[in-house]
């Protein structure tokens, strides 16, 4: 969404997902991990 939207250069390949589950609320989340260091850049508002 940042890429596309704000013309972002997240490398999207870097990520991935890591379940947490909450017992007191019996929830499952999915969480967004960096796997590696990221200088990211984004086009400045005009």
């Amino acid at each position: 969404m940042l890429n596309r939207e704000l013309g972002a250069d997240f490398d999207l390949d870097a990520f991935s997902y890591v379940p947490f589950r909450d017992p007191r609320q019996e929830r499952m989340d999915l969480r967004l991990r960096a796997d590696m260091p990221q200088r990211v850049t984004s086009p400045a508002p005009t």
